[in-house]
């Protein structure tokens, strides 16, 4: 139903903008409006604004308090995909980050880790709002979050995995939930997943490990994963995850694994809505740091 009344709206508003052309595209400082715009009607009590120069970024503020930032790259690249859809991506978009405001409460049960690249978190941070809180949480975009290594990020989310809803840093302040109970009920919640069915698979002498769903990454943080009898690699684990579709893993003595690994990661990265990184981690000391072989 939010859905709906959304499109609506979006049709309402764009009436006399139709779709454009075929070969043609919304240049993203336009995408970026047109989502702004739909935010404000469908959130009259907030305020989303844009400055002149930053193509990417909607701010929205409650009263004069700044509660965070939207980056529109990714949304900006799956509208890329099909560009004559632009109303129902608008509208998409907008209802999903509409269900932030209208939610009141954190559902512990639907919580599930989401593995972000240090890059897009580190560019989702607002210098000027950055604080570490009574919650020990930071607050980049208006989302918790807990920094894995120097190269990953946790964020934590409901609803379905290929279009999730992050937790904002405001709901769990209500409810005080403190990040480290909030990442302990998501990877419990993604452990259960993970005993749910035989999600691994053997192809072209490396394995992957999920499903086409985009929780694969995900299942990095699950330790039970990791042991001999369930992956009897040669060596440390060594794993890809090039999106959050994906999760590859080797041996670090298996060279044509490593090989392998490389291709496979590369293929995806390139391919994928929702990329994570080229960069390899090896399994050390109950956690997966850089591996450069």
């Amino acid at each position: 139903m939010k859905l709906l009344s959304i499109t609506l709206l979006v049709t309402l508003l764009y009436a006399c903008e139709p779709n454009p052309p075929e070969g043609n595209v919304m240049s993203q400082e336009r995408f970026t409006k047109a989502l702004r715009d739909s935010l404000q009607n469908a959130n009259p009590q907030l305020t989303f604004s844009m400055l002149p120069d930053e193509a990417n970024r909607i701010y929205i503020y409650s009263g004069a308090d700044n509660s965070g930032t939207y980056i529109t790259d990714e949304f900006y690249r799956n509208y890329l995909q099909s560009p004559a859809d632009s109303i129902a991506t608008i509208a998409f978009y907008a209802a999903r980050l509409t269900k932030v405001y209208d939610e009141k409460k954190i559902h512990l049960p639907k919580v599930l880790p989401v593995i972000v690249p240090a890059t897009v978190a580190e560019a989702k941070r607002n210098p000027d709002n950055e604080k570490i809180d009574e919650l020990n949480v930071l607050q980049p975009n208006g989302n918790v979050f807990k920094k894995y290594n120097d190269d990953l990020y946790i964020f934590y989310a409901e609803g379905k995995p290929s279009a999730p809803v992050y937790v904002p840093v405001r709901l769990a302040e209500g409810q005080k939930i403190y990040t480290s109970v909030l990442h302990d009920a998501a990877l419990a919640n993604l452990d259960s997943l993970l005993q749910a069915g035989n999600i691994i698979t053997k192809q072209e002498g490396i394995y992957a490990i999920g499903t086409d769903d985009q929780v694969a990454a995900s299942f990095m943080l699950c330790s039970s994963l990791w042991n001999k009898r369930l992956l009897p690699v040669n060596g440390d684990f060594v794993i890809g995850i090039p999106c959050r579709s994906r999760l590859f893993v080797t041996g670090s003595h298996d060279q044509a694994g490593i090989g392998k690994l490389k291709t496979a990661v590369s293929k995806a990265y390139s391919n994928d809505s929702y990329p994570i990184t080229t960069q390899l981690f090896k399994y050390s000391k109950d956690k997966f740091v850089a591996y450069h072989p």
